[in-house]
Parts: structure tokens; C-alpha cells; sequence
């Protein structure tokens, strides 16, 4: 059996209710689900309660800061703490998307040394479960192709 496998890119990440497409400033992107089970209480009874499942997913990567009126820098500012519609393809070839709600804030300016590129990394909070729609090729196989 063939390995099946995508590459990151050539994707795109939208956000915004007016979208503003961001996807030639992303240099990297990763849409994460960590979940946690809560605790189980026992009651008087000796009957035992769960509290259930927790899940937290987060968009987080790196972009390269456009520091211009109507570019990331400025949204991220605008919207701090602001909950706005996302779009996030990671390769446009395989059909995945995701979509959902995310809540915006602050991306850091500046860099560590002089001349260094502006690329602050970012983590934003995925608002509720997003919508997944899975791809349906084509499928990358095979270890020597280049995609």
C-alpha cells in the first residue's frame, strides 16, 4: 500500500467578515485540538459524575508582518479580542478546508536584531467546533513525488 500524504501550500487562510486573505503572509500554519477529560466528582450516593470532554483547538503558525492600512498588522489591532469568520486551506489540490470562528489578537511588532525580517508568531483560539470538509484528491502517494 501507497503512503498517502499532502504538503503545506499552496493553501490559503482567510479571517475576517469582509475576508481578508492573508495567505501570501502565512509562513506556516497548523490548526490544533488538544482535548482533556475533566474530573469525576462522587456524590453522597456513591454514584460517580463526569464532567465530560474538553476540547480547545487554536490556529497558531507564523506570518510575516505587513505593517500597511488593510493588512494583517493593522486587522490584528483593530480586532484585538474580536471573534471573526476563518477560512484555512492548507493545500488547495487535496479539497480540505476548515472553517469557523477564531478570536483575533494582537500581533507582536518588531524583531529580536536589527534588519531581521517581521514575523511574529501567532496562536488564535478557535471559537466552538470549526467545520471540517475533507478533500477528495487527489491523493499524494508515493515518497519520490514532489508536492
Amino acid at each position: 500500500m501507497a503512503v498517502n500524504y499532502v504538503r503545506l501550500g499552496a493553501g490559503t487562510l482567510s479571517v475576517g467578515t469582509i475576508p481578508l486573505d492573508i495567505s501570501a503572509q502565512i509562513v506556516g500554519a497548523v490548526l490544533a485540538s488538544s482535548a482533556s477529560a475533566g474530573d469525576t466528582l462522587t456524590v453522597l450516593s456513591g454514584e460517580q459524575i463526569s464532567s465530560g470532554l474538553t476540547t480547545e483547538t487554536t490556529l497558531s503558525g507564523s506570518i510575516i508582518l505587513d505593517p500597511y492600512v488593510g493588512g494583517i498588522g493593522e486587522f490584528s489591532w483593530t480586532n484585538h479580542g474580536q471573534v471573526v469568520p476563518f477560512t484555512f486551506t492548507p493545500n488547495t489540490a487535496t479539497g480540505l478546508t476548515v472553517t469557523g470562528e477564531l478570536m483575533i489578537t494582537r500581533l507582536d511588532i518588531g524583531a529580536d536584531e536589527y534588519g531581521a525580517l517581521i514575523n511574529p508568531d501567532f496562536e488564535w483560539a478557535v471559537m466552538g467546533d470549526p467545520a471540517v470538509t475533507w478533500g477528495t484528491g487527489p491523493v499524494f502517494e508515493e515518497a519520490g513525488e514532489n508536492r
